[in-house]
């Protein structure tokens, strides 16, 4: 922009878009300006008229952007109530689909943070710039002060917009951040429960097999001295009822296997402490329930 104030001349060149709504909204509002001697001598007096009127439009156009997102952020957040609420099944597919919504949305926010505060600067540039300018100009015709004009009003009013538009998008950021902290305890709280069921499922598989191997450890013994004492190298000896020899034999091993499972146990409990064999305090009893672990 080039303003020539003593030949009433102001020049602005406009680079945009192809079929820019924006542009167009200006150029209909010069048509009907055109028509009216008032306005044109209004815009010929303040040659910040334009630049106004074009910020206005602009910031009138980002609505539409803010209305997408901010409708975007609402299905999210019910969504979010909803898996709170128990509305919605939990699954890990699901939450895991509402964070990246989430992460989508985050970054929407700081784009049009950083949008509003390049929108800021610019009209905060366009206040200095038309209070210097007519700070050594005469105030237009019918106004005391240029502070005064519609101008003015129009360019404080777009600066003050974009300032709070500024404080809805950092809002709508933090609660954005709380949401995506309940998405992770939920995701947290599912794999907690997840983890628990298997946990207690091996806990049940566990005592099942501990029972296996308590009762293979009772049983083999006796089996395998049986299973000896039958063997063919006795066939030439007479039948006999000391059942005492079976019993020497079998309660011997029985206590032979016992302890060497305890000294596997203790030995691997050693390997799991990092080294160091653990110390326990108390009775034998106490010992006994901590190797039963």
């Amino acid at each position: 922009m080039k303003s020539i104030p003593s030949r009433q001349l102001t020049v602005y060149i406009l680079a945009h878009k192809e079929k820019d709504t924006t542009i167009d909204a200006l150029t209909s509002l010069m048509k009907l300006s055109f028509t009216c001697p008032q306005v044109i001598a209004a815009m010929l007096d303040d040659p910040f008229h334009i630049h106004a009127t074009l910020s206005s439009l602009s910031f009138e156009a980002s609505k539409l952007h803010v209305g997408k997102f901010r409708r975007f952020m609402h299905a999210k957040m019910e969504l979010v109530h909803d898996h709170l609420e128990g509305l919605i099944n939990t699954d890990r597919d699901k939450l895991g689909s509402l964070t990246a919504d989430l992460q989508v949305m985050s970054q929407n926010a700081d784009s049009h943070i950083a949008n509003a505060d390049v929108a800021i600067r610019c009209a905060d540039a366009l206040c200095a710039a038309h209070a210097r300018l007519h700070a050594l100009l005469p105030p237009p015709p019918g106004y005391a002060q240029a502070r005064d004009t519609p101008v003015a009003d129009l360019a404080t009013y777009v600066l003050a917009s974009l300032h709070k538009q500024k404080m809805w998008f950092v809002n709508y950021k933090s609660r954005k951040d709380g949401a995506m902290n309940l998405v992770y305890n939920l995701v947290t709280q599912n794999d907690a429960g997840n983890n628990l069921s298997i946990a207690r499922d091996m806990r049940r598989d566990s005592a099942s097999m501990s029972a296996i191997a308590a009762l293979t450890m009772v049983f083999l013994p006796g089996t395998f001295t049986a299973t000896f004492l039958d063997a063919g190298i006795w066939y030439d000896l007479r039948p006999t009822s000391l059942w005492w020899v079976w019993l020497a034999l079998t309660v011997p091993l029985t206590l032979l296997v016992f302890a060497s499972w305890r000294v596997y146990h203790a030995h691997t409990m050693i390997k799991v402490a990092g080294g160091k064999a653990p110390r326990y305090r108390g009775s034998p009893r106490s010992w006994a329930k901590v190797l039963r672990r």
